[in-house]
């Protein structure tokens, strides 16, 4: 048996919720017959509207809100799909008496004798509205990426005009998405984790939520070991890189002049880092005869550094 997606997993959360107001009702079942639904016009035939899922509890709920928006004679129809999962396919057809029924100008499908791109304003006039009316749409045409792999939230649809009026719900209630076209049809996304999570939590898909912020607090504490593991592997390497450096240069001094040409303190410590190339200043400082902190462990070796480079260049006898 093929493993749920994500997405079907909050499609199945988001689709049991009915809402319970009136203008909540209609303001989703607008969305939901806008983004996922076809319109059917033809001569001698009643006009018609059909939404097709793979997804059970989405097909109930259309047949739901069918029932209570409009008396609306609903007709669920269940295909078997033969190719690929073979899983069930759902047709909602929702037939109209007639193509001027006002219903479908509350709903804002049709707007005079033509069919309408836009939002219809009363539909989304108060916040509760504009959360089921957002609902709708991912019911109708969403999909999210598993927080796991990566944060992606898109809908997808078909009229440029209507993804606009999306965008602009979006950023009515504080979200900023963009669009993108992709095979003739517009691709409103967020791509942000809190602009997801500010969705999810809007239109009500709790579980989804808690499943996406679990994910990211994950993420971050597998990054944040990540950086400091990375910053303190960095720190040895240059450590190490910076003892053999010093190493090298004490033991070009030995075979130039001789260690015995050094002042005693700076020969004590030519003699420490030679045998302990790797070890950090404050080993090195422990070494010494007396103890000596990291400052002066530096400044000693910095001052062999530049012996070595000034024999380098010819001036060991000065």
């Amino acid at each position: 048996m093929a493993a749920v997606s994500f997405s079907h997993q909050v499609k199945n959360e988001l689709a049991r919720i009915m809402p319970p107001k009136n203008c909540c009702c209609l303001a989703e079942f607008s969305a939901l017959l806008r983004a996922g639904g076809t319109l059917r016009i033809s001569a001698g035939q009643p006009p018609s509207f059909y939404v097709t899922t793979d997804n059970a509890a989405v097909a109930r709920l259309v047949f739901r809100l069918g029932k209570s928006v409009h008396s609306w004679p609903p007709e669920l129809l269940v295909q078997r799909q033969e190719r690929l999962q073979k899983q069930n396919r759902y047709q909602v057809w929702l037939t109209l008496p007639d193509f001027r029924d006002p219903i479908l100008q509350q709903l804002g499908i049709i707007k005079g004798r033509r069919v309408y791109e836009g939002i219809r304003r009363s539909l989304i006039r108060r916040q509760c509205c504009q959360r089921a009316y957002l609902r709708g749409i991912f019911l109708g045409c969403g999909s999210i990426t598993n927080p796991e792999t990566a944060y992606h939230l898109e809908l997808v649809l078909s009229s440029e005009g209507y993804a606009q009026e999306v965008i602009g719900l979006l950023n009515r209630v504080g979200l900023q998405a963009r669009v993108n076209l992709r095979k003739e049809m517009q691709v409103v996304y967020l791509k942000e984790a809190e602009q997801i999570a500010s969705l999810l939590r809007l239109i009500g898909a709790h579980r989804a939520l808690l499943h996406l912020e679990d994910v990211r607090v994950l993420k971050e504490v597998r990054n944040q070991v990540n950086r400091l593991v990375n910053c303190d592997t960095a720190n040895v390497e240059k450590a190490v890189s910076t003892g053999l450096r010093q190493a090298q240069n004490i033991s070009f001094i030995a075979d130039k002049v001789g260690l015995d040409w050094l002042p005693a303190s700076l020969r004590q410590m030519a003699v420490v880092r030679l045998a302990y190339p790797e070890a950090s200043l404050k080993e090195l400082g422990d070494l010494m005869e007396p103890k000596l902190g990291k400052s002066g462990v530096n400044h000693r070796l910095r001052r062999l550094e530049e012996i070595a480079e000034e024999l380098r260049r010819g001036k060991g006898g000065e």
